[in-house]
């Protein structure tokens, strides 16, 4: 059980860095995107 909790965690993790990842490739056609790394992964700060 705790094997599946895991796996979902981490289904879960990949889909909000990836669709955050869109966001901002998304975001560089209507604004200027500065790229943030981070212990956590990927952020987009959006000015």
């Amino acid at each position: 059980m705790n094997m599946i909790f895991d796996l979902l965690l981490y289904v879960l993790m990949y889909t909000i860095y990836f669709a955050s990842l869109t966001f901002c490739l998304s975001a560089i056609y209507t604004f200027e995107v500065k790229y943030v790394f981070d212990l956590d992964g990927f952020l987009c700060t959006v000015f």
